[in-house]
């Protein structure tokens, strides 16, 4: 069995947080997208230690989370009159 390092295992993290963006309203509504994107994160099991996959899991939440929650910075930009670099660390706050 292959293992796996910290490096290696972003990719496929970035590759399903970026396919349930586009599944996702907001992100393309493309639903059909969902039926199969967790499949890269599920390669992720391959893992031995469970400390790489739990931050491997945190960072493509907190990725999956961000992108969610684009709307914030045009929230805070059109009705707050805040400029979008002050808009995009509220957003990481």
């Amino acid at each position: 069995m292959r293992v796996i390092s910290l490096a290696g295992g972003i990719i496929p993290g970035l590759i399903s947080t970026f396919l349930l963006w586009l599944g996702l309203p907001g992100g393309g509504g493309l639903w059909p997208v969902l039926l199969f994107a967790l499949v890269p994160f599920l390669y992720l099991i391959k893992i031995k230690r469970s400390r790489t996959r739990f931050y491997l899991g945190l960072f493509a939440g907190i990725f999956h989370f961000l992108l969610q929650l684009y709307w914030i910075v045009i929230v805070l930009g059109r009705y707050g009159g805040l400029p979008w670099y002050f808009a995009v660390p509220a957003l990481f706050l």
